[in-house]
């Protein structure tokens, strides 16, 4: 593998970061308070550490001599596993779109996404203890939906027509559902990772150079992504009768709306402001982490990185409450920018680990997805596959939250994906099939 693909996942996280900063810095949102010379140092250091952790999880990888230490390793056949979480992930969905048309809450009409998101979250109290049936059903099968969805995409040309059949209709129907139906765009967002961390490993595999032939497709589907982001955003705000023109009085007094900024010169009240909303998605945490560099610390006993492990150990185990304990709540508290806005995943893992020591900790992290990109690379391992989708995911969300750990169902996930690795991946460490072409 050559140096630009060895390392590409390395230079796209580095980029990623250092553009979502400069939408902060930069973008048509001023945040009253943002400490940008802090947030950027503090920035400085986290990618310095990510490049020293990859780097050295790179060099430590050594291809022959693992093949020849692994080659007696029996092969674990992941197809009955396959369908298993394909079945699973499939009743799941049709358990949920049953539920929504026996409540009659079932949308299909693209102009009402908007709506259908405050439909759905009209009732929600967090930490409540009420759990829709449809939230529940999601995380149950979160797990296996995951599974099916990267491992159907990878490998879709290897599958039958039935079960091919089968992943575009898991695919689409968690879009139609979740997008349409509820006016979420995370599962939008969730389809557009996995198939950017599949196409990289393709691509890679195959062993061809980097050119403008190759990106051209991306470059051809950028705005029509884009623009559905924004489309969904600007559905969601109309039905709550906010525009441009009246944002800064119904948005939280600790930001407001530049409209004399080039985004609005340029494209207008309408668009500029469906831009700045997606702006503001992929960098607002970046003003939670300043408010949070200049709070205090206090200790969240190892489980304050994860919402739903605090619940869970709060209720199940009768341990103490300590979300109050944490940078979003302790940010909310004493600033106004309240825990449901964004902090950054920096925020939340150094609720546990202290601002130094998440420097350290994402330096781990960027080790760990440098050898899972090796060796979903080098052996097409479907363990590796799932870890390394998973940590993209991850990466993709670090201007905004601890999204892999926010909720039970990403928790099982993780847990779920770490554990099969753990235990299965070196199996795979043995140059058995040709690349892809």
């Amino acid at each position: 593998m050559n140096s630009p693909m060895r390392n590409g996942p390395l230079y796209s996280v580095l980029c990623y970061v250092g553009f979502t900063f400069a939408l902060i810095v930069f973008g048509p949102i001023t945040y009253y308070g943002f400490d940008p010379f802090l947030t950027g140092l503090f920035l400085f250091a986290i990618m310095i550490s990510i490049a020293v952790g990859y780097m050295i999880g790179n060099a430590s990888y050594d291809m022959r001599a693992r093949s020849r230490r692994l080659a007696s390793g029996k092969p674990f056949n992941i197809v009955p596993l396959f369908y298993v979480c394909l079945g699973l992930a499939l009743l799941g969905l049709g358990a949920s779109v049953a539920q929504a048309m026996l409540t009659n809450t079932l949308n299909l009409s693209p102009s009402e996404i908007g709506q259908s998101y405050i439909d759905t979250y009209q009732d929600y109290d967090r930490n409540s203890g009420d759990y829709s049936l449809t939230f529940v059903i999601y995380s149950l099968t979160l797990a296996p939906s995951f599974i099916a969805t990267v491992w159907g995409l990878f490998y879709y040309k290897d599958l039958s027509f039935v079960a091919r059949l089968a992943v575009v209709a898991l695919v689409l129907g968690n879009l139609a559902f979740y997008v349409i139906g509820s006016g979420k765009q995370k599962q939008l967002g969730d389809t557009i990772i996995y198939l950017i961390a599949i196409g990289s490993i393709w691509y890679a595999r195959s062993g061809r150079a980097v050119n403008i032939k190759l990106l051209l497709p991306s470059v051809v589907l950028t705005p029509f992504v884009l623009y559905a982001f924004i489309y969904i955003l600007s559905q969601r705000y109309s039905a709550m009768s906010v525009d441009a023109l009246n944002i800064n009085v119904k948005a939280n007094y600790l930001q407001s709306y530049n409209l004399d900024h080039p985004v609005f010169k340029l494209f207008g009240y309408d668009a500029g402001f469906g831009m700045s909303m997606l702006a503001g998605y992929l960098s607002q945490g970046y003003f939670g982490l300043s408010l949070a560099l200049h709070s205090g610390w206090t200790w969240s006993y190892m489980i304050g990185f994860s919402y739903s492990l605090t619940v869970i150990a709060n209720r199940v185990f009768d341990l103490p409450w300590v979300i109050d304990r944490t940078y979003p709540y302790i940010v909310g508290r004493e600033t106004g920018w309240a825990e449901s806005k964004w902090h950054s995943t920096f925020a939340s893992w150094a609720s546990d680990f202290t601002f130094p020591g998440t420097v350290i900790l994402f330096g781990f992290f960027a080790f760990v997805m440098a050898r899972a990109w090796r060796e979903s690379v080098d052996f097409e391992n479907p363990f590796a596959i799932l870890l390394f989708t998973l940590m993209t995911f991850g990466a993709f969300f670090i201007p905004a939250n601890n999204q892999l750990f926010i909720s039970p169902g990403s928790l099982a996930n993780v847990i779920v994906v770490v554990v099969l690795y753990l235990l299965f991946h070196w199996r795979f460490n043995v140059v058995r099939r040709p690349a892809r072409s």
